[in-house]
């Protein structure tokens, strides 16, 4: 087995079959009110708090039923996420070779 996929063995994801009707409901209204929306890269989302992808993020820990304060939680994901994101951008850029 691959790294990846051990990884990918660790990821909490929904599976549409065990969602409710309330749960489905829930994503497709996000999904609906967001889905013309035009997004930056992943990370200018992160870095700027993007107030779509932060309803879509809302919504799937609703759903997943995570506890407690959601929009710290997110913040701290964010800040998290973004600095290696960063990083790694900035590293490869520096590998190119014009």
């Amino acid at each position: 087995m691959g790294l990846d996929q051990c990884i990918l063995q660790e990821f909490l994801v929904l599976d549409p079959k065990s969602l409710t009707s309330q749960q489905k409901d829930r994503l497709l209204k996000v999904f609906d009110e967001n889905a013309g929306v035009k997004l930056p890269s992943i990370l200018e989302q992160l870095k700027t708090k993007n107030p779509f992808r932060r309803a879509i993020d809302l919504a799937i820990l609703e759903v997943l039923g995570i506890k407690g304060n959601h929009e710290r939680l997110l913040d701290a994901t964010y800040a998290s996420v973004a600095k290696p994101i960063e990083t790694l951008a900035t590293l490869m850029k520096e590998g190119q070779t014009d």
